[in-house]
């Protein structure tokens, strides 16, 4: 047998390197395909739906609050307070006709709670429509044309005026719900709770809800800080007393899950656009 030369020995050699060299990588890059594909795979399969920080960019969905849809009293002169919270009817009916020609698709503030915490499905372009206190002008004047453009809207109930004069009755409000509104609790007595004894404040929070609840036989998930007021320990009670979501007045926070217990609003004003102020 034939003895390589030290040349061709050399040239073997990094032949024999080369091929080692380029089967190693090979393996390793394969198995690195392979193991990067078993982690996407398990990521997809556990993946059931979107994470709470994906949840906060959420759109900042308008929620429109109103009071009074009436026209001013002509035996008294009205106050800046009382001409603040009045909306006419005739321009009542404009902010809605405006909403539709807008395209604006309505839907509850239990919706919107539900939107924001598990990403339930809502229109392209939802806004939310609110009214405060239970004034019988609400059913006069806002639920027939509510009913005509086919659009739902949250009512915030308090309770110790429901039935008395100028303000709606137990059958009217199983008529506003029939209609596929939501009704919201908004205390009993509309205290500032920020200004209450922790006893009166959980009397406020669970026998209004439990009020409505049973007068209604519906369960009432959302909530209305009457005045606007509220802080830490009025929220934390308001989650305590099995509310998901409540409606706060207006701030410069977006209305996101980190909001959920003081979601921004605004009042809606006397004019033909709903989103301007006279």
């Amino acid at each position: 047998m034939n003895k390589l030369s030290p040349k061709k020995l050399i040239i073997l050699i990094v032949i024999l390197l080369t091929i080692f060299v380029g089967l190693y990588f090979l393996i390793h890059n394969n198995n690195k395909f392979e193991t990067k594909s078993a982690v996407t795979n398990t990521q997809e399969e556990a993946y059931i739906g979107p994470k709470n920080e994906e949840l906060k960019q959420i759109k900042d969905i308008p929620i429109l609050v109103y009071h009074s849809i009436a026209l001013p009293p002509t035996t008294r002169k009205e106050s800046l307070l009382q001409k603040r919270f009045r909306v006419s009817p005739e321009n009542f009916r404009y902010q809605m006709e405006y909403l539709k020609k807008n395209n604006y698709s309505p839907i509850t503030f239990d919706h919107l709670a539900e939107y924001i915490l598990h990403n339930k499905e809502i229109p392209e372009k939802p806004v939310v429509i609110t009214f405060d206190d239970g004034l019988l002008s609400q059913y006069e004047n806002a639920i027939p044309v509510l009913k005509e453009y086919n659009f739902v809207a949250t009512f915030f109930i308090y309770t110790g005026v429901v039935s008395h004069r100028n303000f709606i009755n137990w059958e009217q409000l199983a008529q506003v719900i029939n209609n596929g509104n939501e009704i919201g609790s908004h205390t009993i007595i509309h205290y500032n709770l920020t200004k209450i004894d922790s006893s009166t404040l959980d009397n406020e929070l669970t026998g209004s809800k439990k009020k409505l609840e049973d007068k209604l036989g519906i369960s009432v998930k959302t909530f209305a800080y009457p005045d606007y007021a509220e802080n830490e320990t009025v929220r934390t009670a308001v989650d305590k007393a099995g509310y998901i979501a409540a409606r706060a007045g207006w701030r410069t926070v977006k209305n996101s899950i980190d909001e959920i217990m003081h979601l921004n609003a605004q009042e809606a004003g006397n004019t033909k656009n709903p989103f301007v102020k006279p």
